[in-house]
């Protein structure tokens, strides 16, 4: 059976265990640069000294003004929804469960869940001293130190979106979806206050006088105790009344609600209120979805965020957008490198910035405002190269000397890549430049006179490879001597790179070009189609699982062997991807308008059903696993391992992807699952064993990957009840000689048979 029949009938098995196959999400890479352009900000808080605020991929922003934001990685890939601050201890909750703590907000520590829904808020009674965190579908964790949690009863199934403590009240109060208010003095044994049914409520405050609620269709509720509630809307105007307030606070005197119109992300909605009664309309003067608000007692200043945008405000009426520290001083940026220790990129202007982590970045610019065009590393050295000739040098990223008195050219050098011991750029008509050291250069002949675009060592076979305009494409030993091949293409190609004892060209038209043979010949594709809207491929690149093509409009493919093509473009940008970089552990990508992307990892997640149950001793057990990724990148070395416990023999494994094979000494089943893609939509390992025993055995699964960074996922356990085989008795319509009474065809029989028959039956 092939592999695309075998999935389906997986799938359909999955099905039926209760297993739905998880698709792909659109939160994998954190859009750094521009910030807050494409950012998913869901809440913000002020903790004595700044503002928190915790978004999509695991980046938390932060700002001690409102106005200037820097954003900051927690180490995780997931969607951040709630951020509490204790004075003393930072959590934050997010999807899949998701819960860290931090002393800082820099370094973080995840803590287990056994969660698979979304953690939506947190928050922590001094007094009590025990935290909260609710999330999707009711659940609720509560915990007395942050690191050990414990599932709660809240006495809801929907959704609960927030939660706070009220010391004034000396109660827990929780808010949700189906218009969900529940209370509790001491954060386990909760009371339902249903005041307004079918209702998503999102936005919880308290003045210390009253609470005040916000949610879908412009409702506003208050409560002085959190037990009787007044329901109100923030404006009469019916038009308004359509509005989700998505969160709401107050600044020492007056209420201040933000949010958007529904069915409508682009249309940003500000409201203000002195009594929570009567409200006013504010101009917002931006388009973008508005969720969180906070207040700054002591810089007297409120920031609100959003999905794709932050603002501030002195007195909540009169707006201003904010920004971050780098966001308006970036130009296009055309290349990026990873040195070992760091990442570096450089773009226009002469602009260098350097980054440890792909996230916080710093300004190392200055020495030169030509345009640079590429960059690499080499022999303990960055070497960059731009219009004009020009060279640069340094050894750590932040000391550079000007090399371009010596570069031998006036022209602009496009690309450069390091190989066998020489520095190789190339540039426009056809000009190649070589350097053992990045000072002093030679200019080589090309035999072309068509702009060279890209260049890239091939290691596999001993070369370098040069691509650009009119299809060019020329490969060389040594870097000196230059030979001319065949692409097949008049298309412009931008980038090339070898990987997977394959080598590939993308360009113009969404063109990719391929060879096995070391260059000698090319077979032409195009993943994404052809048409006039098919982008521009403008890199591609190898980081030992997988390919990455990225390009114009935020393009982006994936492929494990260079054939197969995975659309998994993230970012709904205008903007194009220039360059990537991979560190071992992530993608960087930049592009124009200053872009800045940093890919999660990836994040397998494994769940584990048996059918049936109970299953009859000596009978087939069908062990049903999915197995998805979640994150940004294929897997590298994913594998799956089954320990059959006592009294249980093997009968068969079937994956939908890669091989199984069982150890009867160590009577196991071991998979090798390969690469699983991005957003994969489930792959599947069907094992079927039989039980000999009756009881309850325990089934433990275990999944494993050499690049996965969240193993909290990872592992399966289920229960499976074995009860006694069954025994039919055909026929026996008449009494028994004993005169034990009669048994009716087909009843079922569990008994120690100790009699004779007195006629011929069948057992």
């Amino acid at each position: 059976m092939s592999h695309r029949y075998l999935s389906i009938f997986l799938l359909a098995i999955l099905a039926l265990a209760g297993i739905t196959p998880a698709y792909a999400a659109n939160t994998k890479w954190s859009v750094i640069n521009p910030l807050p352009t494409y950012s998913d900000f869901k809440q913000v808080i002020w903790d004595g000294s700044r503002f928190l605020a915790p978004g999509a991929s695991g980046v938390i922003a932060t700002s001690p003004d409102g106005s200037s934001w820097t954003a900051t990685s927690t180490g995780v890939i997931h969607q951040l929804y709630g951020i509490h601050y204790t004075g003393a201890l930072y959590l934050v909750v997010g999807d899949r469960g998701t819960l860290a703590t931090s002393t800082d907000a820099i370094n973080w520590t995840f803590h287990a869940t056994n969660l698979s829904s979304a953690l939506f808020d947190v928050t922590w009674s001094p007094s009590l001293g025990r935290y909260v965190a609710v999330g999707a579908n009711g659940k609720m964790l509560t915990s007395s130190d942050g690191s050990s949690w414990q599932a709660t009863d809240s006495g809801v199934g929907a959704s609960l979106q927030k939660v706070m403590w009220n010391p004034d009240l000396g109660q827990f109060i929780a808010i949700g979806s189906s218009g969900n208010i529940i209370t509790s003095t001491d954060g386990l044994s909760w009371k339902i206050r249903n005041v307004e049914l079918g209702t998503i409520l999102r936005g919880l405050t308290w003045n210390g006088n009253q609470y005040l609620v916000s949610g879908s269709g412009g409702t506003v509720l208050a409560s002085t105790n959190g037990l009787n509630w007044t329901k109100g809307k923030v404006s009469n105007d019916s038009q308004l009344n359509t509005n989700t307030l998505y969160d709401v606070t107050w600044d020492g005197s007056q209420f201040i609600a933000v949010g958007t119109v529904d069915g409508n992300s682009g249309a940003a909605v500000i409201f203000t209120s002195p009594d929570g009664k009567t409200w006013t309309a504010q101009t917002s003067n931006t388009d973008k979805q508005l969720q969180g608000v906070a207040w700054d007692d002591v810089g007297k200043r409120l920031a609100v965020v959003g999905k794709g945008g932050m603002l501030t405000s002195s007195d909540g009426v009169n707006w201003s957008a904010a920004g971050g520290d780098i966001t308006t001083a970036l130009a296009t940026l055309r290349d990026v490198t990873w040195t070992d220790s760091q990442f570096v990129a450089v773009g226009d202007g002469g602009m260098v910035l350097t980054s440890p982590d792909g996230i916080a970045w710093t300004n190392r610019g200055g020495l030169t405002s030509a345009n640079l065009n590429g960059i690499t590393w080499g022999a303990s050295t960055l070497v960059a190269v731009g219009d004009g000739g020009t060279v640069i040098t340094s050894p750590d990223g932040v000391a550079w000397t000007d090399q371009s008195a010596g570069s031998q050219t006036t022209n602009p050098l496009r690309a450069l890549t390091h190989g066998n011991n020489l520095f190789v750029a190339v540039g426009d008509g056809g000009t190649i430049v070589t350097s053992p050291d990045g000072s002093s250069w030679t200019l080589q002949g090309s035999g072309t006179t068509q702009d060279l675009l890209a260049i890239a060592w091939d290691s596999s076979n001993s070369q370098y490879v040069a691509a650009g305009t009119a299809g060019t494409l020329i490969t060389s030993p040594d870097g000196i001597a230059w030979t001319a091949r065949n692409s097949g293409t008049s298309q412009t190609l931008r980038a090339v790179a070898e990987g997977n004892n394959s080598l590939l060209a993308v360009g113009d038209g969404g063109i990719l070009l391929s060879s096995t043979d070391g260059g000698l010949g090319w077979t032409i594709a195009t993943p994404l189609g052809s048409g006039t809207s098919t982008p521009d491929f403008l890199e591609v690149a190898w980081n030992g699982t997988q390919f990455l093509i990225t390009g114009q409009n935020a393009a982006m493919l994936a492929s494990r062997n260079g054939i197969q093509w995975l659309d998994i473009r993230q970012v709904p940008s205008s903007l194009d991807i220039l360059a990537t970089a991979w560190n071992g552990n992530q993608f960087v990508a930049v592009g124009s308008g200053g872009l800045i992307l940093a890919s999660g990892s990836t994040d397998l997640a494994l769940k584990t059903t048996a059918l049936p149950e109970p299953v009859t001793q000596n009978k087939t057990l069908t062990l049903a696993n999915q197995i998805s990724n979640t994150g940004a990148l294929y897997t590298a070395n994913t594998s799956w391992q089954y320990t059959l416990p006592s009294g249980v023999s093997f009968q068969s494994a079937t994956p939908s992807q890669g091989s199984c094979t069982f150890d009867a000494n160590a009577l196991s089943v071991s998979c090798d699952l390969e690469n699983i893609a991005p957003g994969a939509d489930g792959v599947s390992v069907l094992v079927n064993v039989s039980p000999a025993l009756t009881g309850s055995i325990t089934s433990t699964t275990v999944l494993t990957s050499a690049s996965d960074i969240n193993t909290a996922n990872n592992t399966a356990t289920v229960v499976s009840t074995v009860v006694t085989e069954e025994v039919v008795l055909e026929n026996p319509d008449k009494s028994d000689s004993n005169g034990l009474g009669a048994l009716n065809p087909g009843m079922l029989a569990s008994l120690l048979l100790a009699w004779s028959w007195a006629g011929r039956r069948r057992l």
